[in-house]
């Protein structure tokens, strides 16, 4: 229709017509052509600006301050080996062929780009010189973050030392302060000048460590280090013993002293008795008042060492003596409350005895009823003899108790043991016995292995607990542990129970329910074990986060770190971390 009209091409154009096309497309040419020189224009000036940021980065990299460090650190020391020299040497070299050539030689090229007109021109000349200086300048700027990282592995040692000195700095400056409280003190005797010559020569190697860190001798410095925190330790140990020793000295052995001539008197009615151990108790106070004399002279002179032997050594004294002035009146109530139980018990393994030999007569294998037997029978044998011994003893103490006769403790003791080592000696081997001898039932076996098998789950789930209880609170996962006791229990006491008959069917449902429980408590060992390694993992993240204390907004970062670990909440605390870390990290490179 619009050709009909005012453009029909079928009796051609008319002069008019194609002016105008041909005026059409040289706009539409150049329109396009300006939008890609405009295009063109556009990307090279991007592209030198993120290449002067890139040359921005380089200029304040770290790695010539680094090299300039390493020359001190390991090309004048001796101690550093021939490899770690000649990598040195291969670094500055390196360092020297990216900057003086390769960076600068990009520097000029930016320079001449904003000087010389030819070089903004919107060609594709320069877009790809503006492309290449670009990307020459961000190789530059890896290599060099290449060679940063490198020269890490060589500084760790240092790095670690460091961190090892800020900490031990950090404790001596505490152990100091209480130091200087001690020194106030007027109620503590000792020697301050000494304590004052002390506190100088720890000061005095924490400079010479950082000497030594300084000129790169690690080797020494860990020396330093190592002795260093022996002393502080000893005098942690020292400043503690004041206290310890007063207390000791005049207040807790003087009243056990005391004690221990209360209850002489209070427990012993013969005459000669009683002064036996009053001499005893008057000698035991004079050795105490000699070791008291050299003990605050060693504390005086700040002889940790001896001080704390010879007190270590008067206390075993008073309490030994303690031990065997009151070891009768124990022995005393030990008879009067086992002595029918002793009896008891010959009852019991009796009927023990009974009760195994119908277990093996009961079994289907003749050779295993006579083996076992003969072995039962010779277990058992010296029970009889064992059991007039104790009678006889048994009676004579009866006697002398109702005539009001001295008992000797000690002997009845010495009388007891052997016989109570026997009985239980003896139960030990019928069990052992009795255990050995196989049911005819199969289902049995199967379900007292189940049973054993999970209680042994439980109790290393308890046992995992108790030993990382310092780091992690395990509330729930208690609680899970005893709900699961308590249905195991439940099923013990119904298969256990004397009318229970282990039927195809009884098995398959108790075998159905220890499935279950095993699935628990499988689950809780799981919980136990990732709560303990989240909680290992943000504690050395923690330590490790503690490098980055100079960074902006640390102290904001740590405080939530803090508050998150404290919640317990150990997966947010350990992705805070990462994150920060990671962050740092960039802001550094």
């Amino acid at each position: 229709m619009i050709f009909s009209k005012g453009w029909n091409i079928s009796h051609g154009l008319s002069t008019i017509q194609i002016t105008s096309l041909v005026i059409f497309f040289i706009l539409l040419a150049i329109l396009i052509t300006s939008f890609l020189m405009i295009w063109i224009y556009k990307t090279m000036l991007k592209n030198y600006i993120d290449a002067y940021q890139e040359a921005t980065k380089i200029a304040r990299n770290a790695v010539q301050v680094r090299l300039k460090r390493l020359s001190i650190t390991v090309m004048k020391n001796q101690t550093s080996s021939a490899q770690e020299k000649h990598v040195v040497e291969i670094w500055k070299v390196r360092y020297k062929n990216l900057i003086e050539n390769n960076f600068y030689n990009e520097i000029n090229n930016m320079i001449t780009f904003f000087q010389n007109f030819n070089y903004k021109k919107p060609n594709l000349q320069n877009l790809k010189r503006s492309a290449e200086v670009k990307k020459h300048l961000k190789e530059v700027s890896w290599e060099l973050y290449i060679m940063f990282k490198e020269m890490d592995k060589i500084l760790q040692t240092e790095f670690i030392q460091r961190d090892a000195r800020i900490q031990v700095r950090e404790v001596f400056n505490e152990v100091k302060k209480e130091a200087m409280m001690k020194m106030k003190d007027k109620s503590l005797k000792f020697n301050q000048e000494l304590l004052k010559r002390l506190l100088e020569n720890i000061e005095n190697a924490m400079i010479a460590i950082n000497i030594k860190l300084k000129e790169g001798m690690y080797g020494d410095s860990l020396v330093y280090q190592d002795k260093t925190s022996d002393k502080i330790m000893q005098l942690i140990r020292t400043l503690d013993l004041f206290e310890t020793s007063e207390k000791f000295l005049n207040k807790t052995l003087p009243l056990k002293i005391l004690a221990i001539k209360k209850n002489i008197i209070e427990t012993m009615y013969e005459v000669k008795e009683k002064v036996i151990n009053e001499t005893k108790i008057q000698n035991c106070e004079n050795q105490f008042l000699f070791y008291k004399t050299n003990i605050q002279n060693s504390v005086f002179n700040l002889d940790y060492t001896k001080a704390f032997n010879e007190l270590s050594e008067i206390s075993e004294v008073i309490i030994n003596f303690e031990t065997n002035i009151e070891f009768e009146e124990i022995m005393k109530m030990f008879i009067e409350n086992n002595f029918n139980k002793i009896s008891q018990i010959f009852q019991d393994i009796k009927q023990d005895y009974i009760n195994g030999i119908k277990a093996i007569k009961s079994n289907e294998k003749a050779h295993i009823k006579l083996n076992k037997a003969m072995e039962f029978e010779k277990i058992w044998s010296p029970i009889p003899l064992l059991e007039t011994k104790w009678s006889q003893l048994y009676d004579a103490y009866k006697i002398n108790l109702a005539q009001k006769k001295k008992i000797d403790y000690s002997w009845l003791k010495n009388e007891l043991i052997p016989i109570v080592a026997t009985l239980s000696l003896t139960y030990k081997k019928m069990i052992e016995i009795t255990r050995g001898i196989k049911t005819t039932n199969p289902y049995k076996n199967q379900i007292e292995h189940d049973l054993n098998s999970i209680k042994s789950i439980v109790a290393l789930n308890e046992n995992l607990s108790k030993k990382f209880a310092r780091i992690v609170h395990f509330t729930n996962i208690g609680k899970q542990n005893d709900h699961i006791l308590e249905k195991l229990l439940k099923i013990e006491n119904i298969i256990h129970a004397p009318n229970f008959e282990f039927t195809e069917e009884e098995f398959t449902l108790v075998k159905a329910r220890f499935s279950n429980l095993r699935s628990e408590a499988l689950a809780v060992r799981h919980s136990v074990i990732n709560a303990i390694e989240q909680t290992l993992i943000a504690e050395a993240l923690i330590l490790y986060f503690d490098r980055y204390a100079n960074y902006i907004n640390f102290e904001t970062y740590f405080n939530q770190v803090m508050a998150n670990y404290d919640n317990k909440d150990m997966a947010l605390v350990i992705n805070q971390l990462l994150s920060t870390i990671k962050q740092y990290q960039r802001e550094k490179r």
